[in-house]
């Protein structure tokens, strides 16, 4: 089983790697505003909040790697 910590980093992670503003929402109300690249969630605090905020993370990711298949932009370098 995953731990809440790994689960709250990956959050994080994710939302770094994507450049995603997260507001952490102190409701359950989720939603993103693509344009802008902003989550409002709320924070992770088990299985089903971390489930939506990849949901909410999710058409970014995908923005952002049809990007870099197209080679409009190039991944970082690490």
């Amino acid at each position: 089983m995953v731990s809440l910590r790994a689960m709250q980093a990956h959050a994080d992670q994710l939302c770094r790697d994507y450049e995603i503003d997260w507001h952490r929402s102190p409701t359950r109300r989720a939603y993103a505003l693509g344009e802008i690249h902003e989550i409002h969630a709320p924070p992770v605090r088990g299985a089903v909040s971390y489930a939506v905020v990849l949901h909410e993370t999710c058409p970014r990711a995908r923005q952002v790697r049809s990007a870099i298949v197209s080679g409009d932009i190039r991944p970082a370098a690490t």
